[in-house]
């Protein structure tokens, strides 16, 4: 039917203008809730200009939740890390890897971790540390300690897909094994 409705407009037709939204409107939506009602894209919106208030709106309501998880969970939107490091030696056959992520931006980021097809083993595995020298002030690191010669691809790939594709920084510090860092 929709589409023989779009075949019988006129398209020399003038366009009819849209009205404004009006508060009321949106206030008289049967069951919704002001936040509930708002477009997606603000709610996008305020999760990127304000992500420390993830946790708090998802405990608005169900909708609001699922909203949230949503859009937590594509990777791309929204840039988490602000730093990459990769601290060890193939000698040593251990290798930390440092995510460094803003505080604000902290809860956004353990949720992506536990909502995106979560690992098992990755969040007890991360260590999460908020003094120096891991991390500045207004910052949080997670630590991942892996061996160099035996690590899992998968908790990996998993890692990157919620570290997303924007890092602002990358160090390699006292790291040799090319083929690791390139993995990571």
């Amino acid at each position: 039917q929709r589409h023989k409705r779009l075949a019988e407009q006129d398209d020399t037709a003038p366009l009819k203008r849209q009205k404004p939204i009006d508060v009321d409107e949106v206030t008289a939506s049967p069951g919704l809730s002001l936040l509930e009602a708002l477009p997606r894209e603000l709610i996008r919106n305020i999760i990127e200009h304000v992500p420390e208030a993830v946790l708090d709106l998802r405990l608005t309501s169900q909708l609001i939740k699922s909203c949230v998880d949503e859009i937590a969970t594509h990777a791309t939107i929204i840039p988490l890390a602000k730093g990459i490091s990769l601290i060890g030696t193939i000698e040593d056959k251990s290798i930390e890897l440092g995510i460094t992520v803003s505080t604000f931006k902290s809860h956004l980021f353990e949720l992506r971790l536990k909502l995106q097809l979560p690992h098992p083993d990755l969040m007890s595995l991360l260590e999460r540390k908020t003094e120096k020298p891991y991390a500045a002030e207004g910052e949080v690191a997670y630590i991942l300690p892996f061996n160099a010669l035996d690590y899992d691809v998968s908790l990996l790939d998993h890692l990157k897909y919620c570290i997303g594709n924007w890092v602002y920084e990358v160090e390699l510090l006292e790291f040799e094994d090319r083929a690791i860092s390139n993995a990571i």
